[in-house]
């Protein structure tokens, strides 16, 4: 059995559109490959944006909260040293109040 030169060219035709098929098929493929390359690069660079905003707002939390420590530490003791204070003037007030009501009673200061 003989195949004809027609029957021949309409295979290679047939065999020709699938393989441009393929082909285009392929190129396709390839720049949906890319296109995901390239958005994978884009949300990895923002990540690392991300970690290096994460990390200066770690950074600048431990320094406000160091500063608040300190500024804590000074108020305490700002405040025993003004509860001193208050005593001593509390310690002399009760003693004017004795010399006077001595005075008032006639009696030597």
């Amino acid at each position: 059995m003989s195949i004809g030169p027609e029957r021949l060219q309409g295979d290679f035709a047939e065999v020709r559109a699938a393989k441009a098929d393929v082909l285009e098929r392929d190129t396709n493929l390839i720049d949906h490959v890319r296109d995901l390359a390239a958005r994978t690069a884009a949300t990895a660079a923002g990540m690392a944006v991300l970690d290096q905003t994460n990390a200066a707002m770690a950074a600048a939390t431990q320094a406000a909260l160091a500063a608040v420590g300190q500024l804590s530490a000074k108020l305490q003791h700002q405040a025993t040293h003004l509860g001193r204070q208050a005593d001593e003037l509390e310690n002399q007030d009760l003693t004017h109040a004795r010399r006077a009501a001595t005075l008032a009673d006639g009696g030597a200061p």
